[in-house]
């Protein structure tokens, strides 16, 4: 019989086990639903080892796309508070590995948790716009990513996911090239790399849009 004691308690401290155990369940038979296609604006991107993927945010589902379209990775999200304010999805959210941001005042436990995932070998992803957006355009970026990933000194790949107007539509995300995190650590360089994955999203909705 099943043991849904350790089940339950499966998914504290390091253990991915409720995590494969929905992505088995629920993400592999949505990359057969969804069939997601997925393109390269500037070449194949390598999607290997730790880095921190950041994408534009105008679905609820879009980590759902997001791991359909990557099924080779399994990523944590950066994934809102206002997520965990009850039981049932502190529960969920926290068994799915997600790492809990205040939009409103961050915490240093927000970055601890970026970077023993990144330093896992894993990818982390965030949604830099702050929140849902509007789907016809992309929002300036906070700097809390292009700061995370220079202080853990690892690559960014920019992630464009395309809104979908019917259910039966397939997925369709663009990526773009690495950046790397680097220079000096200050507010001007952090706004730098800040504004160039802003217009690095820009460019791949508009070629997303026209492929």
């Amino acid at each position: 019989m099943w043991n849904w004691g350790c089940f339950l308690k499966s998914g504290h401290a390091d253990s991915f086990f409720f995590y494969n155990f929905v992505k088995v369940t629920g993400v592999y038979p949505g990359f057969l639903f969804f069939r997601p296609k997925r393109l390269h604006m500037e070449g194949k991107t390598s999607l290997k080892g730790p880095c921190l993927v950041v994408a534009n945010h105008n679905s609820m589902s879009d980590p759902i796309y997001i791991m359909c379209s990557i099924p080779s990775r399994s990523p944590v999200f950066v994934a809102s508070s206002d997520l965990f304010r009850t039981r049932l999805g502190r529960w969920f959210f926290t068994h799915v590995h997600c790492i809990e941001v205040n939009k409103e005042n961050f915490s240093m436990s927000t970055f601890h948790g970026v970077r023993d995932n990144l330093e896992k070998g894993r990818m982390v992803v965030i949604f830099p716009e702050g929140g849902l957006q509007d789907k016809q355009q992309v929002n300036p970026f906070k700097d809390g990513a292009a700061m995370m990933a220079m202080r853990c000194k690892v690559p960014i790949i920019p992630i464009y996911v395309k809104p979908r107007k019917h259910w039966y539509e397939r997925i369709t995300i663009a990526i773009g090239r690495r950046i790397e995190a680097q220079g000096q650590l200050n507010m001007e360089t952090v706004r730098s790399i800040s504004k160039e994955l802003y217009e690095a999203e820009v460019r791949l909705k508009g070629f997303c849009e026209k492929s």
